[in-house]
């Protein structure tokens, strides 16, 4: 019967530790898994925050281009009308041309 209690015990040992390593892992995994999650979180917002800054640089632009537009326009009305002609034709033939 002392043999018996023994390996019973020797056993529970073995199990009490097998589920504390299991425990162990389980925790660096979790560990990792939230360092990843956070890493992850954080370039997603440095992305979102770059490319706002890229948009806002964008519509600057275009706003500048705009505004430089309108001033050449202003300045030179009958080159405006004839470059707008050509370009309205050079579109109408782009958009109206048939695939052969």
């Amino acid at each position: 019967m002392n043999d018996m209690n023994k390996t019973k015990h020797t056993i529970e040992k073995s199990a009490d530790r097998a589920n504390s390593l299991l425990d162990e892992a389980s925790e660096r995994f979790t560990g990792i898994v939230e360092d990843a999650k956070d890493k992850g979180q954080e370039l997603i917002e440095q992305a979102k925050g770059r490319g706002s800054e890229l948009l806002d640089d964008a519509q600057a632009k275009s706003q500048d281009a705009w505004n430089d537009l309108k001033k050449w326009v202003q300045r030179n009305p009958g080159a405006a009308v004839g470059w707008g002609i050509a370009v309205g034709a050079l579109l109408f033939a782009v958009l109206n041309r048939k695939d052969d």
